[in-house]
């Protein structure tokens, strides 16, 4: 949907990865500009426009049809009951000076062209809500104090922190909080919509908004790399289904084309590859003394899952979980692959990699260590991604299951394209990225 720039009337954009609390949520634009002003959005098109000042209801339609390239207009009330014609200026004062007949502040009217009545479609569709309420962001850091807290996992916090009964009898199910980092870094626009749209952030909790959103996602889709957290993950893991927006091209080929390798069939094929996983994995546990702790629980999912992954998938055996038992060096892909994403978050710091004495050493360059290590991090990831590929293509690995056999061989049934050879570097880590357990 096409909003008019710096107005908060609707909420558009993507319903995105769901919270603890299964929250959604979902982009709307820039709620410190509203409380006054016109939006005409033109009935049957995705176009709107913004107005701040109306003279009169001849100079409001000579506004939208020369903004909207229309002739002939006619301007109706959508928050009123039945959307009643606009017809002069007295009645557009008294629409401005009604709140009733706002959302948020600003007034919504749809326009017809060449003097048509509004259609039926247009009748028939609910009134918009008002935009949600949420708590007030702070100066600087706006609602990123959100993510804080006893929960462990930021989005934990996240969810507990917006909809613990407790806050839920203050704003509900749904939510507004400032997005941090919405804009792209230095300034530039943004990949998926106009700068400017991104300052806020709907969540929810509420089941049925959660249903909506994913019966709509060409009205929702997903947006990807608008943070500045989420480009540095494109940084490392490309444009994989997780990590891209459902309106690009790499997203639309990959998601006609993966899924069929994790549909039913394809999953019992994988049963025997994850029970030798699960049994390599039991039995590791099943040595340690009685009443030992397991203090690196994190370390052991992952290798299991990400072993899962890519025998399953790709018909790599990396022996992670053998080598977790016996004490000695994991594969270097998981490595690589867990240092490339801790150092994209932010969580590759000089003290956790070189110690607090490095950390305050003068004569050490910290950050140059640490941008070193994950560029040679990244490096080994695609250096075992081509070798996979190589032998992939070679018939030595993989097979007619094979995710990277599909992306070499198979079309999108979607697109009719192949996934481009760039993209399937992304795709893995993706994969990767389902295998993570920390």
């Amino acid at each position: 949907m096409q909003l008019p720039e710096g107005k908060a009337t609707l909420l558009v954009g993507a319903a995105l990865a769901a919270t603890a609390a299964g929250a959604a949520a979902y982009v709307c634009t820039d709620r410190s500009r509203c409380g006054h002003g016109v939006v005409v959005f033109l009935d049957g098109s995705q176009s709107g426009i913004s107005l701040d000042t109306c003279e009169s209801i001849d100079d409001l339609k000579a506004q939208v049809e020369e903004r909207l390239h229309i002739n002939d207009c006619r301007l109706f009330l959508e928050q009123a009951e039945g959307k009643p014609e606009l017809t002069s200026s007295q009645q557009l004062a008294h629409a401005l000076a009604s709140p009733g007949l706002r959302v948020s502040g600003v007034l919504l009217l749809l326009a017809t062209a060449d003097g048509q009545p509004l259609s039926s479609t247009a009748q028939a569709a609910p009134k918009l809500l008002p935009i949600p309420a949420g708590p007030k962001p702070l100066p600087v850091v706006g609602s990123l104090l959100n993510y804080k807290g006893s929960q462990g996992h930021p989005m934990y916090n996240f969810a507990h922190n917006l909809f613990a009964p407790e806050k839920q009898a203050v704003w509900g199910d749904t939510v507004l909080v400032l997005l941090p980092n919405s804009a792209g870094s230095n300034g530039q626009s943004l990949k998926d919509l106009e700068p400017g749209l991104l300052d806020y952030v709907v969540a929810t909790c509420d089941p049925e908004v959660v249903g909506e959103l994913l019966g709509r996602q060409d009205d929702f889709p997903k947006l990807f790399g608008r943070r500045k957290l989420e480009q540095k993950l494109q940084v490392v893991a490309g444009n994989g289904l997780f990590t891209s927006s459902t309106l690009e091209k790499d997203w639309k080929v990959a998601h006609g084309l993966l899924p069929r390798s994790f549909n039913q069939i394809r999953v019992k094929n994988y049963f025997p590859v994850l029970l030798d996983k699960t049994r390599s994995f039991v039995s590791a546990w099943a040595q340690l003394p009685q009443g030992a702790t397991v203090t690196d629980l994190s370390d052991w999912l992952t290798c299991m899952t990400a072993d899962a992954v890519v025998k399953a998938s790709m018909g790599l055996d990396m022996g992670n979980v053998e080598a977790k038992a016996a004490g000695t060096p994991l594969h270097k892909f998981i490595a690589a692959f867990r240092f490339s994403i801790k150092a994209a978050v932010g969580r590759a710091t000089v003290e956790s990699e070189f110690g607090k004495l490095a950390a305050w050493n003068p004569f050490f360059d910290g950050r140059a260590a640490v941008e070193a290590k994950a560029a040679a991090a990244l490096k080994d990831s695609h250096d075992v991604v081509n070798e996979l590929l190589e032998k992939t293509r070679k018939g030595e690995i993989g097979g007619p299951q094979s995710v990277l056999s599909a992306m070499l061989n198979d079309v999108s049934p979607t697109t009719g394209d192949f996934v481009a050879l760039h993209n399937i570097f992304g795709q893995v880590m993706n994969l990767m990225i389902a295998g993570e357990a920390d």
